[in-house]
Order: structure tokens, then sequence, then C-alpha cells
């Protein structure tokens, strides 16, 4: 290849050398003093033919003369047409060139470039380029087309009159070394050049320069070429650009007072930021924001406006014609003033804005969710102003940013109310009240100031007998009364739960105990608003007076607090005044409250066990656990104290777990060693029931300990029973599933319904100790204790009476058949060393017949009790049976022929009434395993009686698997009584068929 005769450095030659442009320069005298080497191929003659040569060698006479290529006039810069090359060959073929003056050194050079035509037949390339390049031309968005190398081949008209840049400039140039802004980030420049250009269709956005300096933002959708007709073009793509900065510098707005709005700044600072953003981007504009508040104009932010101005629009009220404000807020539509001097809406508020030269008002009202108006928005002119887009999509953005602020600065008002008020009574809260007490003390106007803390008795027990929806309807009702009885001056605040805190300034010992009196009057009045019932309730009430009772408010209300309290533990509805003493006694209790958390940790608890005794047996039922504290420095302190202290500071959880882990490995221990305890109760507070992972937790201590679920019991209050919520319910469910006993404790003295022991898994209810106490001498107490046992037999639940202390006590419940009995009659709680030496010993008051022994190897029981029992019943014993929940045979003996079987024992069996004729027809019948025929048959001796038997004779227990008439199996504890004098067998039955199955589960798990 030949030199160029001339080198034109802002032309790159060298780039349009190697591309697959054709190409050629042509100077002022017509002559080629450049031809690239798709030129050489399309035109078939080499550079050194062409170069320096009259440019009508290569292009069509008429075609080639400088007086086609004239330097101004129609031949616009990037313009093109199709011209005749004459080819080696003698051919011509026309090609669609965009040809480009270009002025270098003072001298003037034409640029022809086409595509290359390679491959093409003859006409179809200056066709598809004629095509292509008039249609690029002849867009009004600024294009740009590319080759494969991403190198500029072609731009239009719309790109030279928006960038400044001619086709012969940028011809052969990658894009962003022409007119990317160098204020664009590393971070963006990464971005882009990582983008697929040429490759794929995406959109992107990029801040660009112009030639002559200045930035704007154009969104850029980048297109590859594609299509059969074109793939000469494959790899080529076009760029479409669109002017976005307006778009942009909305955005900017929005992004700048949406950052103001989520900082620190005032609401008026963000008006004022809205405003200033507006003002920068939008050249000639004033910008105000103004408040509308019930009805009326209030300033928001203006920067512009000077303080006169808006001082004199503060108050206004909105209205039609009250200038744009006014009336766009009353109206609640955009209201366009184009000359203030002469619109009616100004008439009689010109005067307030026209002496500031401005001429022309814009406003739009500001809208909440709802649709009142919270505000408005305005364009101030100094000039008057037709429509414009820009601005109204400005106005548009605008106006949602102030509904934004607004609703925060209008939240934020609220939350401050929230702050100072409770939300349930309206009542002003702790916060509020801490203050107001701050005022009354600084202030040397008032004398003695009294303080008083109310709370009400017994809440807890409403909120768990109607519900806290209730509760919550109580406190507001008693809020509404004690405002309603306050004097000037005095101040009511709900401090906490069911507390109130009434300050009365001015107000000596006399005029307190007075008060004191009116509030628990007022209190006592019924309130029958609450879900139709009329409740009658009473208060305690502590009161601290200043000085004497505090020097500064924490103290006044501390002490109040405190002497409140005192009145509660002493029965309520009453009042007391603070005295000194009563810090002694807090501080006690936060001694003993951090004493209490040291035992717990350091294993300083024990458990103490009060049996539970059979009434009529006489035999041990269980062992009730019971915690106890013995501390080095407090001494012996009662259960009632320290657990009631556990569950005020949040200890009693840990508590209830550390008792049932002793309890079980003392059993565990107590078996090891040979004693018989069938079972361990142990009290949970209802704080143990909140945890999720109780089942699994007593599971753990099941398996840890190698107990069955029967071996433990565990006990929960009434009103603890009354209030489980469905998760807690789900929680008993799983430990009753474990096989675990569930015993309502102090059973009577709530307020639960007989649905509650019906829907729960309960096996067993204790009657209170206070019932006890007094049935000897209140007949209604008696007959409450038959119906709770009578409950009980009805339920099959395992009635325990509590506090029995003496033989009268003892044989009235053994009169009303209690099945078992606890008290100091038998023990008082004993450690696990006395509990074990009780059970080989005996101790208490036992009953006639009563035995407690080790192990139960004889068959023979002392009589007197069941000779009794039978004098009574025998008569009447089928009916007493039929009555029984379990299965019950009577069969008379020799022979055993059965004689009589109970409802249950039909139910159980599956066969008719009567089917039986015999025990070994029953035994051969429904008994499956040959083994446990046998053993069954050497128990009962084949019912024959020794010559001397003359007492009452026993079965043990034998757990055999029958198959019931109605083709169930069953496994069913079967034992047994022989009555030697009345020549009668007794064999009773109990399906536990439910249980096994429950013990398998739980050991596969």
């Amino acid at each position: 290849m030949g030199n160029v005769i001339v080198e034109v450095e802002d032309v790159p030659l060298a780039a349009l050398d190697r591309s697959a442009l054709v190409t050629a320069l042509i100077d002022e005298r017509n002559r080629v003093v450049f031809f690239s080497q798709a030129a050489e191929r399309l035109w078939g003659l080499g550079r050194d033919e062409v170069l320096g040569r009259d440019a009508g060698l290569v292009l069509s006479p008429g075609l080639s003369s400088r007086g086609d290529m004239p330097s101004s006039g129609p031949d616009l810069p990037g313009s093109g047409q199709t011209l005749a090359v004459k080819c080696r060959d003698g051919r011509q073929i026309g090609v669609f060139f965009s040809r480009s003056a270009i002025e270098i050194d003072g001298r003037l050079f034409h640029l022809l470039v086409a595509l290359s035509p390679e491959g093409m037949p003859d006409g179809v390339m200056g066709r598809t380029n004629r095509q292509l390049f008039m249609a690029i031309d002849h867009t009004d968005q600024p294009m740009l087309v590319f080759n494969a190398q991403r190198q500029i081949v072609h731009v239009n008209r719309a790109f030279t009159e928006s960038f400044g840049y001619e086709l012969g400039e940028v011809l052969g140039l990658e894009p962003m070394a022409v007119f990317l802004s160098p204020n664009v980030s590393a971070e963006d420049l990464v971005r882009y050049r990582g983008l697929p250009w040429g490759r794929e269709r995406f959109q992107t956005e990029m801040l660009v320069r112009r030639k002559n300096g200045s930035d704007f933002w154009v969104h850029i959708s980048s297109s590859p070429f594609d299509g059969d007709e074109v793939d000469e073009l494959n790899g080529y793509s076009v760029d479409i650009l669109a002017d976005i900065t307006e778009e942009w510098q909305i955005r900017s707005l929005e992004h700048e007072v949406l950052e103001a709005l989520t900082s620190s700044l005032s609401f008026e600072e963000v008006g004022n930021c809205l405003c200033r953003c507006i003002e920068a981007i939008a050249p000639g504009v004033i910008a105000s924001v103004w408040r509308i508040a019930e009805g009326r104009i209030r300033p928001w932010a203006a920067p512009q406006f000077p303080p006169e101005c808006r001082a004199a629009w503060d108050g206004v009220e909105i209205g039609e014609g009250v200038g744009s404000c006014g009336t766009t807020a009353y109206r609640g539509e955009p209201v366009v003033v184009r000359d203030i001097a002469s619109d009616t809406l100004w008439a009689s508020y010109k005067h307030l804005i026209l002496p500031y030269g401005l001429r022309a008002c814009w406003s739009y009202p500001v809208k909440r969710r709802d649709g009142s108006v919270a505000g408005t928005f305005a364009f101030y002119f100094r000039e008057g102003r037709g429509s414009d887009s820009y601005l109204e999509r400005i106005a548009e953005a605008s106006v949602h940013l102030c509904v934004l602020a607004i609703e925060r600065e209008e939240d934020r008002q609220q939350m401050n109310r929230l702050v100072q008020l409770d939300t349930l009574t309206g009542l002003p809260n702790r916060s509020h009240l801490l203050r107001r007490i701050d005022e009354l003390l600084v202030s040397a106007t008032w004398g003695d100031i009294a303080c008083f803390n109310l709370g009400l008795d017994r809440f807890k027990d409403i909120n768990e007998a109607l519900g806290h929806a209730e509760g919550d309807q109580v406190l507001v009702a008693m809020a509404n009364r004690l405002q309603r009885h306050l004097r000037p001056g005095q101040f009511l605040s709900r401090s906490e739960g069911d507390l109130f805190v009434i300050v009365a300034p001015d107000c000596d010992v006399h005029g307190a105990s007075l008060m004191a009196e009116r509030l628990l009057q007022t209190v006592a009045e019924p309130i029958v608003e609450v879900g139709g019932h009329a409740l009658n309730l009473s208060a305690s009430v502590g009161i601290s007076l200043y000085p004497e009772g505090g020097q500064d408010r924490d103290a006044l209300l501390a002490n109040a607090k405190s002497a409140m309290y005192r009145v509660k533990r002493t029965g309520g509805d009453g009042y007391q005044f603070f005295i000194p003493e009563m810090n002694r006694a807090l501080r006690d209790r936060l001694l003993l409250s951090a004493a209490l958390k040291r035992a717990i940790a350091s294993n300083g608890l024990s458990l103490h066990y009060q049996p539970q005794v059979y009434t009529v047996s006489g035999e041990l039922y269980g062992f009730e656990a019971l915690a106890r504290w013995h501390d080095d420095e407090f001494g012996e302190i009662p259960p009632a104290k320290f657990i009631g202290l556990a569950e005020e500071t949040g200890q009693i959880e840990a508590i209830g777990r550390w008792a049932l882990r002793e309890a079980c490995r003392q059993l565990a221990e107590w078996r090891k060693a040979g004693a018989i305890v069938p079972t361990v109760s142990v009290n949970l507070s209802p704080i143990n029931f909140h945890s999720r992972d109780l089942p699994e937790f007593v599971a753990g201590l099941l398996h840890e300990f190698a107990l069955s679920g029967p071996s433990l019991t565990i006990e929960i209050t009434e009103s603890t029973m009354m209030a489980l919520t469905p998760e807690m319910l789900d929680i008993v469910h799983g430990i009753r599933s474990l096989g675990v006993g569930l015993s309502v404790d102090d059973f009577g003295t709530g307020f639960s319904s007989l649905s509650n022991l019906i829907n729960l898994p309960v096996t067993e209810v204790k009657i209170d100790r206070s019932f006890i106490d007094k049935c000897l001498e209140e007949n209604r107490l008696q007959s409450l204790v038959a119906a709770v046992v009578g409950i009980g037999f009805s339920l099959d639940l395992t009635v325990v009476a509590e506090g029995v202390e003496t033989r009268e006590q003892r044989d009235l419940l053994s009169e009303y058949r209690c099945p078992v009995l606890q008290g100091y009659i038998f023990s008082r709680p004993m450690s696990p060393c006395e509990a074990f030496k009780w059970l080989f010993e005996g101790g208490g008051e036992p009953l006639e017949g009563c035995h407690r022994s080790l192990q139960r190897d004889s068959l023979w029981f002392r009589e007197e009790v069941v000779k009794s029992w039978l004098k009574v019943f025998y008569p009447v014993l089928p009916r007493v049976l039929d009555a029984l929940p379990l299965a019950v045979s009577w069969a008379a003996i020799p022979g055993a022929h059965i004689q009589y079987g109970n409802r249950a024992f039909d139910q159980l069996f599956g066969y008719p009434s009567g089917h039986f004729q015999t025990a070994n027809q029953l035994i051969e019948e429904a008994y499956i395993h040959e083994r446990q025929r046998d053993l069954l048959r050497r128990l009962w001796n084949d019912f024959a009686l020794p010559s001397d038997a003359s007492g009452l004779m026993s079965i043990p227990e034998v757990e055999v698997d029958i198959l019931a008439g109605d083709g169930q199996m069953r496994t069913v504890l079967h034992w047994g009584l022989i009555l030697p004098e009345q020549r009668v067998a007794i064999a009773f039955y109990k399906d536990i068929s439910d249980f096994k199955r429950d013990s398998r589960l739980l050991s596969i798990r």
C-alpha cells in the first residue's frame, strides 16, 4: 500500500483503513488523497493507482466534479447520496455514500463513506444502504451506527444537532472516547464497558457531553442489526438516544427531598429543601408550600418570600377568591393565574404579593390519602408564564413529596401525643406524670403535695374470668369515673396495668385522708356497662406526702406505690400513708430476691414430700413435692413468700423445672432402694406453660430416670386452668400424651365450670384445704365437698382432699367416700430421708387397716374395713358395681359360675350380657395367650378355697391381652378379690390399651 498524499489528524484514517468501510477522502482540487482497503476491493483498483488522481477515475462523470460536492448549501454535513462506482472491469454499480465536508487547516475535504458490498449481487448493496441510511437520517432522535468493532460508521442529523459533532469528526471512533462525560464515576464506567454493545438489545442511561462541553443525560436503546437481507451488516449495531435531562433533574429532586425526609431535619427545613431544589432546576421559578389547618392558611416554607409576606398570609381563611392558594385549597383542584394584577381571584389580595415583583402563580392542592386538603404547593413567576410540561411534571412530583412530608409531620405529632398519653384510657401516661410532678416541685406556690397510688383489687381475676377485652373496658370506665371526680388542679395518670396515680397540690394529711375515702367510694360504685355484668370493685390506695413522704418525684411515687401494696397484702379496700419503715421492707425484699437467685443457681432449694393416702385401704397413693428454702442469712423462708417473690422477679420458671428434675430423681432413687412409691406430684406456675419445649423437657426427665408417665403428676391451680390459651393448651396435651397425670389444685376456689374439667385432659382434682378446715361447721361446705367427690366419680377423676388434720375430718371424708386424703393427720411434709423412713415405720394417724410396706407380696388384707364395707353394700352390690367405670364380674365359688357382669364388663368384652357362664369359659374364649391363661388359673387356683380360709383374699394385678366379641384386641389389667364368707369371687378389669399404645410410641421416639 502506498502512502496517502495528505495526513489529516482530525480524521482517524488508520482506523478507517482497517475497517470494513469503503472510505475515500477527496481534496478541494477533486484529487483522491485517501483510499481504504475496502475501497480497493470495491473498485478493483490499488490505492497506488488512485491516490493523487482525479476522483473522476473512480466515480461516474457528472457526479465526481467539484460542482457536485459543494462545501455549503443543500449538501449538509452527514448527508448522503447514491453515486455510480466505476469498477476496473468496466461495470458501474450504484452505492449509497454518506458524505461529509471537513475543513482542516483552511482546506476543504470531502469524506465519502459506504459499507463494503462484498458478496452482494449487483445493485443490492446500494438499495440496502440507501434504505438504511435514509431511515437513520430522517429520524428526529439522535442515532449512531457502529461496526462490529464498536466504531462509529454513521451518525444522523439529529445527533449532529444535539451533540455538535459532524460525521467526519467521529467517524471510526469509539463513542465513549468521544462524548462520555468525564464526570461519570469509575464504577459506572466499568458498568458501561461491560454492557453487551452490538450483541444484545438493551437500554441504559448515561451522562454525556456535547462538543461545547455541556453535560446532559441520555437514554440509550442499543440494538444489533439482524435479518437475512443485511447479513453483511452482521455485528453492526445502532444506538438511539433520547435526552432525559429533565427527567433526571426531577429524579434528583425526589432523591434529595426523600433523603431530607429520612433525616433529622425539621418539617420547615424539609419544606425549604424542596423549594430550593425546585428553584435550582427551574430557573425563574419561586416555590412556596403552605399548610392548611382548620380551614386556614399556615406558613410552611417559602425561602424567597420576605418574612412580612409570609406573616400576612398566616391565618387567612381559605375560600373562593382568596388568591391562588386559598382558592385551590377551597376547590381541591389546581388554579393557574397568569396575571395576578388582573385576575379576579386576586382582587382582594394582590396588594400582598405585587409589591414583591411577582406577576403569575400556579397553585396545586396537596391532599391526604382520604382526599382532604392538607396544604398547597405553588410556583410564582416574575413575568407571565404559559403552559410548560416540564414545570407541570415538577409540580406533580413536588405535590407527592409534600404529601409525604405532611404525613410524616402529622405522624410525628401523633407520636408526641402518644408519648404523653395512655393509648387505652387517654389519660396522661407516666412520662407526662413525671413532668407534671417536676413542675409542681419547682413551683413555690404550692404547699403540701399529695401523691396517691390507686390499684384495683384482684383485677387479675377479672381478666381471667371475663377476658382481657372486658378488663380493658373496666379500666376505661374507671379512668372516666376518676376523671369526673377530680377537682381543679388535680392530675390523674394511668402509670401501668391497673394502677392509677393522682397528684393533688396543696393537700395536707387531713385533706389526703378525705380524698382517699372519696376515691374508694368512687371505685366501689358498680360498673354495669361492661359486657352486661354488674361488677363491684374495690381498690387499695397508698399515699405519700411531700416532703415527709419523699423529697423528689421518684421517691414520692415509689413510696406511694409501696404503701398501696401494703394495703393489698392486708386484703385491700383501704388506704395507708407511707411510713419510713416501708423502705426497710423494700430493702429486705431486694436482698431476699438476690438471695433467691443465688439459691437457684447453687442448688440451695430443696423438696419436702407429703404423703397422699387411699381412704379405704390406707395404702400410699403418692407424694406431693413441696419446695423449701433455708438461707443462712434469712433462715427458713415460707414457700408463700419466696414463690411469690420468684413470680415477681421472673425466677419461677427456673424453680419449676428444677422441681420437676429433683422430684423425678428422688422417685427413681426411692424405687432403686426398694420403696413402692406410685407417683409424685409437682406444682408448676402458669409461667411454665408458656414454654413450648416443656413436654420435651418432661419426656427427657422420664427417659433419663427410667420412669413411666403415670409416675409423675403435674399440678396446676384452678385459675391457671381457666386462663389456658390455645398455645398453652397444646403444651398441656403434649404433657398428657406422655402418660403424665394432670391435677387441678385448689379446686373450688376459682370460677371454673364443669366444661373445663370435661374438655381438659385432667386426671385428678384436689379439694382446697380452706373447705376442709371449715367443713365440720358449715353444711354448705360439706355439700360442696360431697359434690366434688361425686363429680370426680362421674368423670373418672381421682379426688384428693388437702389439709386433713383431725380424725373428725378424716371420718367425714371417709363417709363421703373421698378416694385420697392428704394432710398432717398422716404426716407433715418430710425431707427425702424422713419420707423413706416413714414408708418403713408408718406414722401420723392411719385409718383402720392402713399399712405402708416396701413390698406387696401378701395376698391377705386386714379385713375390718372390708367387712364393714360389705355389711353396708353387699345387698346392693350389683347396683354399686354397675355405676363403676371399671369392668367387674361376680362369680359364685366353688365352680366359678358367673352370676353378674356390669355394663363396663359387657362393653369391654364385646359380648351380649350373660354370654359367659363360667370364669373358665371367659378365660378360654377371650384371653389370647395360653401362657396368660395358665397364669390366671394358677392365681385363682380354680377358685377352690383353703379349708381354713376365713379372711379376705386378693388376686394381684396381671396384664393380659383379650380378643373382644367385636373383633377388637385389647390390653387389660386384671385383678380380684375372694370373699370366703360370702362364697363370692369378684374380678376387676381395666382397659389400658391406649396407655400401652402411648408408651410404645414414646419408646419409639
